[in-house]
């Protein structure tokens, strides 16, 4: 169990590999040592939170992609030029 906890350490800092792959490989990891049941590795993935999360995720990658986000950076900085804060 410490290897995987060291491994997946390294692989958050480290970044080779994006998070949601690596922490993917840590569940797997867990899940073929089993340390870990399948049933209760998925189990987190039905939580309001977990799904709240992915939303969020997938909608400023859809800011992101369109442009949006682009848009209404430009927007806050052209009010901010007339705030006098």
């Amino acid at each position: 169990m410490l290897i995987i906890l060291v491994a997946s350490v390294i692989l958050f800092i480290s970044e080779k590999l994006r998070v949601d792959l690596a922490a993917m490989l840590v569940l797997a990891a867990l899940i073929f040592t089993g340390l870990l049941s399948p049933e209760k590795a998925f189990l987190g993935f039905a939580s309001p939170a977990v799904v709240t999360v992915g939303a969020v995720f997938v909608i400023s990658g859809a800011f992101l992609y369109s442009g949006l986000a682009d848009l209404i950076a430009r927007s806050n900085e052209t009010l901010d030029k007339f705030s006098h804060l």
